[in-house]
């Protein structure tokens, strides 16, 4: 994560966005409710300031299908400025795989 926050920050002032997708409701036990604020915690702590979506059964169903990901997580997804997939990265990755994605969504 720290290395999707650097680039994120890097890319910024070009128009880029970083929006976090965490399975947490679907992988912990409690209210949703209680699920969700304990993630937007845990992201405020590591001071990321990276939106988050806490995807619910109903979201994470329909995300999955929409692009292909009932396989690894995390999954870094690259769209372009009309909303176009350009590029993804199954499971883990750095600083450099994270800036090509990026590099990808902006047109370079």
């Amino acid at each position: 994560m720290p290395d999707l926050v650097e680039v994120a920050r890097t890319y910024q002032e070009r128009g880029a966005r970083v929006l976090l997708v965490s399975y947490d409701a679907q992988l912990l036990d409690g209210p949703a409710a209680e699920i969700e604020e304990h993630v937007r915690a845990f992201v405020a702590k590591r001071e990321w300031g990276l939106p988050v979506h806490v995807a619910t059964a109903a979201s994470l169903k329909a995300i999955e299908e929409r692009w292909d990901l009932p396989g690894p997580i995390p999954v870094t997804l690259a769209f372009d400025k009309d909303g176009k997939l350009v590029d993804r990265e199954d499971g883990p990755s750095e600083r450099e795989r994270f800036e090509e994605l990026m590099r990808r969504a902006l047109g370079d």
